[in-house]
């Protein structure tokens, strides 16, 4: 990136645009009484969306990299059930989440890898100031 776009307004909390996902789960499991994932799914999207809002030319990749790497943990997810069948009900604590299972598959598991594609996609670029071409 050019220096003339570094000092954007959009720029001007770069560095608490990268931190804010750490703060934001630190504040949410400090002072909330969520389950971690929640605070974790919250904090990796908030984080996403204040990199959306300081670097938008990254929106495209931070979208279809979380998609990609939803795809990705999803299939490895269905085959670890369909491998060991009663693997999800025994470790996970389905009544602390929501319960939801898609093929096998817990809900919170599938928004958790959205979110972790959707926010690293994008820190190369930020931490960098590169610009994709």
């Amino acid at each position: 990136m050019s220096k003339s776009q570094m000092h954007n307004m959009r720029h001007k909390y770069h560095l608490l645009t990268i931190f804010s996902a750490p703060v934001i789960f630190l504040i949410l499991f400090l002072f909330t009484s969520l389950n971690p994932i929640y605070s974790t799914i919250i904090a990796l999207f908030g984080g996403g969306v204040f990199t959306w809002y300081c670097r938008p030319d990254l929106k495209t990749k931070m979208f279809f990299s979380g998609l990609i790497f939803l795809t990705v943990y999803f299939v490895y997810f269905l085959f670890l059930v369909l491998l060991f069948p009663k693997y999800v009900e025994t470790v996970w604590n389905l009544p602390a989440i929501s319960g939801i299972l898609i093929l096998g598959v817990p809900l919170e598991e599938l928004l958790f890898a959205f979110a972790v594609g959707f926010l690293w996609s994008s820190i190369y670029e930020h931490l960098k100031w590169r610009r994709l071409t």
